[in-house]
Parts: structure tokens; C-alpha cells; sequence
């Protein structure tokens, strides 16, 4: 009876540490989710970008890192958007602030 009651707790609290390894998890995916934003280039200062939807006002920050194409998906350089294209901007957003992984310009070839 013993060896059970020590099994079933073991048991416990294995599935316990499994739902709090899961849950960590879980908020560590929504904390780094992607997120995109579709709009007009309003200004360009260095790497980052000012992008209006809607009314709003965005601003999209580039790194060395963050990959930069055309519409067919060619690589392009960040001075090649100008302002007036319209742009999709994929990354981690905080606010009303990105911190681009990619920057398509849709309006460029």
C-alpha cells in the first residue's frame, strides 16, 4: 500500500511539472508571436520606417538581420523602399512598434 501512495504522488507530481513546463511554453510562443502590418510608407530615417493603416501610424524598426524583398520575393536593399510604397512588415510587435524580420515591398518588382 505504501509503495502505491509513493507511485501516485510521483505520479502527482509529474503531471503537475508537465502542465507548468507546458503552460511556460505556451507564454513564451504568444510573447514572440509574429505579427504583420500592411501599409503606406509615410517616412524613412536610417532603418526604420513610418507606416500609416488606417489612420495609425506604425514604426518598423530593420536590423542586419531583417530581410528586405520585392514583390516576387527578390531581395531588395532597405533604400530601395521609398515613401508612398506600400510595404507588409513581419515581427515581434510591441505598441505600435516593430522589430522587423522581414519588410516586403509590394510595390516594387
Amino acid at each position: 500500500m505504501k509503495s502505491k501512495k509513493v507511485f501516485l504522488s510521483s505520479l502527482a507530481v509529474l503531471v503537475i511539472a508537465s502542465g507548468i513546463a507546458t503552460s511556460g511554453s505556451a507564454n513564451a510562443k504568444m510573447l514572440t508571436k509574429a505579427a504583420h502590418i500592411t501599409g503606406v510608407v509615410q517616412s524613412i530615417s536610417g532603418t526604420t520606417l513610418k507606416i500609416s493603416k488606417k489612420g495609425k501610424l506604425y514604426t518598423v524598426t530593420a536590423s542586419l538581420a531583417t530581410k528586405v524583398e520585392n514583390k516576387k520575393d527578390t531581395k531588395i536593399k532597405l533604400n530601395d523602399i521609398k515613401t508612398g510604397d506600400h510595404v507588409k512588415a513581419t515581427g515581434t510587435i510591441s505598441g505600435k512598434t516593430i522589430a522587423a524580420t522581414l519588410i516586403k515591398d509590394r510595390s516594387l518588382k
